[in-house]
This record gives structure tokens, sequence and C-alpha cells, in this order.
């Protein structure tokens, strides 16, 4: 609404009109989840193009729409938008960059981008939450716990860190303890099937998936990461052909990361498959030219 009321003043105003495609394309991929919020996002980019084809804020706005559903998750074009505005200004996009390569399994990268995001902000309490949630995203346990502690005083004991770590009858207390609070929400029910599988009870795994399923929509802009919830259940479980459908539809919709699937080990049980090896094979061809090409 305040960026409309700076387009009424001026409607020549070419940074409004970037920040206003920024704020449709967040719409559309975190909170409504409708191509209209998409294509109002590209008519305000084409508008601030026009008015100033300089504008670093215009290429951060695009970079989420081409790294989105809308676009067909172009992940490398979305880092080359940023890579472009981090040109125009070298104090933008760091944040968005540092997410981008964590997605792609570039986490040296993603490290770099974050520290210096906090250069330029040391205050910002969005970069410190970005930077323990992605290393979350990755599964990297005992990382996590430091970087949050790094930035907060206590850091939460969570079934997801608990089972992580092999604690898992630390982790189903923790679980019964949530269970009133949290019963229906699509995290605490993975959380459950995702121990259920390490118990070797995969028939209460399977019930909950078809559950986890209906609440899936391939709009949005974290559905791989409930893919890749779907592939680690079915990987518990030993079932390599579910696990390896699932891990296909995480890398192409925008989680291509060889780094966190070559080491998690909620894959181990199906590393041996044909299926499984094929797919590894041409995820690390993937991630030697994401090295190669975006390193550079």
């Amino acid at each position: 609404a305040l960026f409309k009321k700076a387009i009424e003043a001026d409607p020549d105003y070419a940074l409004a009109h970037a920040q206003l495609a920024n704020a449709y394309i967040w719409i559309a991929n975190f909170i409504e989840e409708q191509p209209v919020w998409a294509e109002r996002a590209k008519e305000e980019m084409s508008r601030a193009d026009a008015l100033d084809p300089q504008l670093a804020e215009t290429h951060v706005a695009r970079h989420y729409l081409l790294g989105s559903a809308y676009e067909g998750w172009k992940t490398e074009a979305a880092v080359r938008e940023l890579l472009i505005a981090q040109k125009l200004n070298p104090n933008v996009g760091h944040v968005e960059l540092g997410s981008i390569y964590y997605h792609l399994g570039l986490e040296d990268l993603g490290d770099r981008a974050y520290q210096r995001a906090l250069d330029i902000d040391p205050t910002s309490e969005h970069i410190k939450y970005m930077i323990h949630a992605h290393i979350r995203l990755v599964n990297k346990y005992d990382e996590w716990l430091a970087a949050y502690q790094k930035f907060n005083r206590d850091a939460p004991t969570t079934p997801w860190y608990l089972m992580g770590k092999g604690r898992l009858d630390e982790a189903q207390k923790k679980l019964d303890e949530l269970s009133v609070k949290y019963r229906d929400d699509p995290y605490f029910k993975y959380d459950q099937a995702l121990l259920a599988a390490l118990k070797g009870e995969f028939r209460t795994t399977e019930a909950e998936i078809a559950f986890m399923l209906s609440d899936v929509n391939p709009q949005a802009f974290n559905y791989h990461h409930a893919t890749y919830r779907m592939a680690c259940l079915y990987a518990v479980g030993g079932k390599s052909a579910e696990a390896v459908k699932w891990l296909r539809e995480t890398a192409t919709k925008g989680f291509p990361s060889y780094t966190l699937f070559e080491r998690d080990p909620y894959l181990n049980r199906i590393r041996q498959a044909p299926e499984f090896i094929q797919f590894m094979q041409e995820m690390k061809a993937q991630h030697e030219r994401f090295k190669r090409e975006l390193q550079s």
C-alpha cells in the first residue's frame, strides 16, 4: 500500500515500481501463491526497467520470479540476476544470494554471501535468522546449533535436531510434549512420520504421507522442501523407487543440492539402489557445472 502511495505521488518513481514488484512476487511465492500476483510483479518490473534500466532492486525482484514455479524454477538465471544487481549496487542481494547458493549445494558461496550481508548490516535480525535457517535446511545439525547460539541465547530443543543426532527417545518425548499444540501442523506430522520410520514403523509413516501430500502446493516457493521430506521418509523406509522419484522432483523444482543428497544419513538405506546411483551421477555432473559457472 505504501509503495502504491509513492507511485501515486510520482508515477515515474522507478524504485517504488521495483519495490512494488518485489512485494507482489513475495505475495505470489509466500502468501497467496496465485499467478495473478506474479503477473502484477512482471508489469511493475517492466515499468521500473523503462524508467531506470540501471536499478539494482528490479533485478533482485526478478530473481524471485525466475527462481519460482511461475518461471519454471530457473535457479541459475536467478543467481545471475542477483549478480547483475550487485554490479549496479554492491550492497543489495547478498541474503538472497546466500539462500539460492544453499539451494544449489554451493554452501561455501552461501556462507560468504551471508557474511557479506552481515558485514553490511550487523544488526539485522532477518540476516541472522536466514543464516541459521538455511544451515538447518541442509541438515547440518552441529553447524546449525553453533550458528543459532551465536545469535540467540539458547537453542530450542527440537525433534528435528534430536532425530538428526540419533536421540530418538528424547525426540519422542519432545513430540509428545508438542502434540496438543501442533497436532495438525504439517511440520509436526512430518516429524512424527520420520520418527516412526526411524523406529522401523513404516506403516505408520505411510499413513501420514497421504495427509502431508494433501497439504503440498506445487506453486509454493518451498515446495521443494516438502518433496525432500517425502524423499527422506521413503528412503528411511527403504523404498528407493519412491524416494528417488521425490528426489528428482526436489532437484527439478529449485533444490538440486548434491551436497545434501551426498551426506544426509536419511538417504543411507537407498544408496546402493541402481536408481539412486544413477540420480547421484546426474546430480554430481550438474553440481560440478554449477561450481565452474557460478563460482567464476
